[in-house]
Parts: C-alpha cells; structure tokens; sequence
C-alpha cells in the first residue's frame, strides 16, 4: 500500500470516528427522551393500555425496513470493483506512468465509481418507496 492510498484510508478513519461521536451522542439524546416519555406514562397510567404505546425508530407497524442495506451495499461494492478495473486498464494502457499516479488512479476510481454506486442505490429506493406509497394511496 503506497501513502496516497494510506492516507485515503487514514482520512477516512478519523471522518468515520467523528460521525460515530456524533451519533453516540445524539442517540444519548434519544434514549434520554424514551426514558422520560416512559416514566411520564408509567406516572399517568390510568389502566389506559392505549397510552403506552411507543413508537421505536426502526419498528414501523410491526415490521423492520431493512431493506435497502442490501442494495446500497451491493452497488458500492460494484462501483469499487469498477474502479479497480478502471485502474487495471489504465495502467496496461499505460505501462510507464508513474506509481503515483496510478495510486490516484486508483483512489480516484474507488471514490467515483463507488459514489455512483450509492447514487443508484438512492434513486432506485426512491423510485420503490414512490412505488410503494401510491400503491398504499390506491387501497
């Protein structure tokens, strides 16, 4: 692994961390309000069972939404794939180019096809979930 690709990942490291700190502490929030939300309704509790009802973020009438994880997942790795092709061929194409720029070529492949990838994912889930919302309209 040569240090432009290095440093790629090292980046890439420390942006992940951070969002994972942010999410850790938003999700405090959340678990704060839930616990709060329960023990008003446990004060209130009127033998009204209705009233406990709570609602969970992935839980939506009983069924998990999990499934766009498999399409997301799947094009990114498609379009990571693509890059490493793109970079095979450039650098067979060009045997004499220097390694850093077949390192960027690389990274530059990655990132973009990758990106594209995730683009797809995005535009199919919203073309289902428009789907099935006029279908849900319909009945």
């Amino acid at each position: 692994m040569n240090g432009n690709t290095l440093v790629f990942f090292i980046v890439g490291f420390v942006v992940l961390g951070i969002y994972k700190l942010f999410e850790l502490f938003a999700k405090r929030k959340e678990r704060i309000l839930m616990i709060e939300k329960l023990a008003s309704l446990a004060e209130n509790k009127e033998g009204n069972e209705s009233r406990l009802k709570i609602s969970l973020p992935f839980v939506a009438n009983g069924d998990t939404d999990f499934g766009f994880w498999p399409l997301r997942i799947s094009l990114l790795l498609i379009g990571i794939g693509a890059g490493f092709l793109l970079a095979f061929f450039i650098r067979f194409q060009y045997p004499d180019m220097s390694w850093d720029l077949i390192s960027f070529a690389n990274t530059a492949g990655i990132l973009f096809f990758g990106g594209i990838g995730l683009l797809a994912a995005y535009f199919i889930e919203q073309r289902k979930r428009a789907q099935k919302e006029e279908k849900e309209k319909k009945s």
